[in-house]
């Protein structure tokens, strides 16, 4: 699918005390992208909220007319909800970004709000760094590299000279909008037309760095946790071998020891992984008891003092799942104690749709298994 054909489309938009960066990266989207957000995003300081508040939110504001204007009413989300103001863990709302403890809350921030918005698999997030202090937009643009899918767009809106900054210019208006600018050689006001103004809209290459992450870092982690984690993978590579006759595993060049049946559940897992199978639901989903029992059965003569599953109910299998599941974990964490180690190779977690959906966090480019299984 193309950007604009996902049924959920998002803009955010890095933010600072004037928010025409907001209207001319819509303007420029649909005018030339054909891609119509569901919702818009802004990210800022309090200045930028009241900014967006003042001049975008209200009533026959520069934005409703944008949407009049392009037929985008009742298209778009974009209220006061939208409106993410970087605050401290204690609530407190920040005027501006001066000390480096508020570049560290800045950080987590915009790393909170872009893994939320790369959540959903329907979704694109088209994210403009147009706005705001430079911190601000290394941050996000820096974000959006560590959780971005291959949808997701980071770009940066150019507007020309005399438009750029104009406190009174939001796009293109094909109205007769007259406005003026300081013509430094005459030191005297001229006049502009708004519909004049050439804007264009310039794609940033990401850097995707996703895949590299362990999977619990998708759902959470401060924006320190999270860049010691990619740096940590990136330099040490995530291998996990599985060594059937003896039910071991080594990950990180260290052998952990597994019972039989979490070993084989392991290694079922792994191969999906391998064949780029969707995380399961053991709780929602009763055809997982079938194959999991199928796989079983094809790997238990080679696998030493492994017994067969036979007949287990899906309430059986859930349980058995969830039990251990916590055994592999624990396993793994005990012989790999640094966090940025163990969470890569644990059984991750996430909730899909108000169920937890399971899998390995290693990607499976560092899966390496037995020969013959696959």
């Amino acid at each position: 699918m193309t950007p604009h054909e996902y049924p959920k489309r998002i803009l955010l938009c890095a933010t600072g005390r004037y928010p025409q960066v907001i209207t001319e990266t819509l303007y420029a989207l649909v005018t030339q992208r054909q891609f119509v957000p569901t919702e818009i995003h802004a990210l800022g300081t309090v200045p930028a909220k009241e900014g967006i508040l003042r001049d975008l939110l209200t009533e026959n504001s520069p934005y409703h007319a944008l949407c009049q204007e392009f037929g985008l009413e009742g298209k778009i989300r974009f209220d006061e909800g939208c409106i993410h103001t970087i605050a401290s863990p204690d609530g407190r709302e920040l005027d501006d970004i001066l000390y480096p403890e508020e570049i560290s809350i800045m950080a987590d921030v915009a790393v909170d709000i872009i893994r939320s918005l790369c959540q959903d698999a329907d979704s694109c997030l088209h994210v403009s760094i147009a706005g705001g202090r430079k911190t601000l937009s290394f941050i996000v643009g820096y974000a959006l590299s560590l959780f971005a899918r291959p949808q997701d767009i980071l770009s940066h809106v150019l507007v020309p000279g005399g438009y750029e900054y104009n406190k009174d210019f939001f796009y293109p208006s094909q109205q007769q909008q007259y406005l003026t600018r300081w013509n430094a050689e005459t030191k005297e006001t001229e006049p502009l037309l708004a519909r004049d103004a050439n804007i264009m809209l310039a794609d940033i290459p990401l850097v995707h760095l996703r895949s590299n992450l362990p999977a619990n870092f998708l759902t959470t982690g401060t924006y320190s946790q999270t860049v010691s984690a990619i740096q940590y993978s990136l330099k040490n590579p995530a291998t996990m071998q599985f060594n059937l006759e003896e039910s071991t595993i080594v990950c990180d060049e260290e052998t952990i020891d597994l019972q039989p049946a979490p070993f084989i559940m392991l290694l079922w897992l792994a191969v999906r992984k391998k064949k780029g199978l969707a995380p399961i639901h053991p709780a929602i989903d009763s055809t997982l008891v079938q194959e999991y029992q199928d796989f079983s059965d094809n790997i238990v003569n080679h696998v030493k003092r492994a017994r067969d599953v036979r007949n287990l109910s899906h309430e059986d299998f859930v349980k058995k799942f969830n039990e251990t599941r916590t055994i592999i974990n624990k396993a793994i964490q005990k012989a790999l104690p640094q966090e940025e180690r163990w969470k890569r190779y644990q059984i991750d977690s996430t909730k899909r749709k108000g169920y937890s959906a399971y899998e390995l966090s290693i990607p499976s480019e560092g899966i390496l298994l037995p020969k013959g299984i696959n």
